[in-house]
């Protein structure tokens, strides 16, 4: 129950968030957004692929940040978050990514919905590889300095590799 009421209380802010805003766009601002918030995904993944993780948390809000659902965790400040990524990544020497396309649905001129499937494959400092594939929901917000990822919800299905 303590897990389900931060979410609870996450989605309502978003949605309270996304309803005070005009959601008339016109082609060509969707057209902008739809192109700001790609160059965004598309470097996030370039960094997420070296395992550059002071690259990866730039694209993270510091100001607007509401929440990430990952596996059956819940992180609702962005330091838990920064802190569970930094530990798990140090545990991974090599890392195969790859994406599939990208669908960015804008909201509002300062949010877009970004939805998309990953997989790739983990070679452990453990000796250890897993394969996974993951589901991503993620929300966008236009901030002074730029696009910044505000909220996040990823389903990770990992699988040992046989060799």
């Amino acid at each position: 129950m303590k897990k389900v009421f931060p979410f609870i209380f996450s989605v309502l802010l978003l949605g309270v968030s996304c309803s005070n805003q005009s959601t008339d766009l016109t082609d060509e601002q969707k057209a902008t957004i739809i192109s700001e918030v790609g160059e965004q995904v598309d470097g996030l993944q370039s960094v997420i692929s070296k395992l550059d993780f002071e690259a990866w948390s730039e694209y993270w809000s510091e100001d607007e940040y509401i929440s990430v659902i990952s596996d059956l965790n819940f992180f609702d400040t962005r330091s838990a978050w920064v802190d569970f990524v930094a530990n798990a990544w140090s545990g991974i020497e090599n890392r195969s990514y790859e994406s599939s396309e990208k669908r960015i649905t804008p909201l509002t001129l300062n949010l877009a919905l970004v939805t998309r499937m990953t997989s790739g494959s983990n070679i452990l400092k453990s000796g250890d590889k897993n394969n996974f594939k993951v589901q991503l929901t993620m929300i966008w917000k236009k901030e002074a300095v730029g696009w910044k990822i505000i909220h996040v919800n990823e389903s990770v299905q990992r699988t040992p590799i046989e060799e």
